[in-house]
């Protein structure tokens, strides 16, 4: 548990993978600092930390997902075979820590335990040194590959292989571009919908979280996110514009969205 704990910057967004599942939003971004538990058995669940860009401040020329989508595909797709081998090593580290050597030690003994322990260390150094390699062709310098993937060598640490390289992925580009990568289009205009309806209606008031975003995806595609209705809004149903939430009945307000009045998609009034 220790060893999951870090250090979460202000504005951070978190996102979390489980094994056999879809990404989803583990954490929105919050306005302080702090020490959290961010990683939970991995690889089974797998953390991303994304910090918010440097300078987020003002919004200027054409939209940056697009070049970031692809620069993020292309980043993915050098490392697919290193990802999943670090994976698969992570989980059997993970097995062999907390199966393999309490079985080993009440069969064999303290041979057992010498052996078992032996073996952990061995999928250990295994692990780093694959992760090493995929730092590497990320083009990350040799010193800075070495020292992120050093701590590694402990079996403790070791499981943790594939989000260090999944992370490193992401330096230099967008959290939203990261975001709309891994949650899909239907997923992350969802949880995007809040802040364009903001941002669209009050930019003055928009913080750089708000812009950050606007600069990636762009303000035709923050009107067209406000403008759409959500998916699955029926004939009967209305919807907050702000927040998506639907809504049946004679309810005419948001209760999430300050009493923000409902609307009515263009198919279905």
């Amino acid at each position: 548990m220790l060893d999951s704990i870090e250090r979460v910057p202000a504005g951070a967004l978190v996102l979390r993978r489980r094994w056999g599942s879809g990404w989803s939003v583990a954490a929105e971004p919050s306005a302080t600092a702090g020490a959290r538990l961010v990683a939970r058995w991995p690889p089974l669940f797998i953390t991303l930390v994304l910090a918010p860009a440097a300078q987020a401040s003002r919004v200027r020329g054409h939209p940056t997902l697009p070049r970031e989508l692809r620069i993020l595909q292309a980043r993915e797709q050098r490392l697919r075979a290193f990802t999943a081998s670090l994976e698969v090593l992570g989980t059997l580290e993970l097995a062999a820590l907390v199966l393999g050597v309490p079985a080993a030690s009440t069969r064999f003994g303290g041979a057992g335990l010498i052996a078992s322990v032996a073996a952990v260390l061995m999928l250990a150094c295994w692990t780093a040194l694959v992760a090493a390699t995929a730092l590497r062709m990320l083009g990350t310098p040799p010193r800075e590959a070495l020292r992120l993937a050093a701590p590694l060598l402990s079996p403790f640490s070791a499981p943790r292989a594939v989000e260090v390289v999944l992370r490193r992925t992401t330096v230099g580009l967008s959290r939203f571009a990261v975001a709309r990568h891994v949650l899909g289009d239907d997923a992350f205009r969802s949880w995007i919908r809040p802040a364009a309806y903001d941002f669209c209606h009050s930019p003055g008031d928009a913080g750089a979280t708000a812009h950050e975003m606007a600069r990636a995806v762009g303000h035709e595609a923050l009107r067209s996110v406000v403008a759409s209705p959500p998916d699955g809004v029926h004939a009967d149903e209305c919807y907050c514009p702000r927040c998506g939430a639907v809504y049946r009945g004679d309810i005419a307000t948001c209760s999430r969205c300050e009493e923000l009045p409902l609307a009515r998609s263009a198919a279905t009034s």
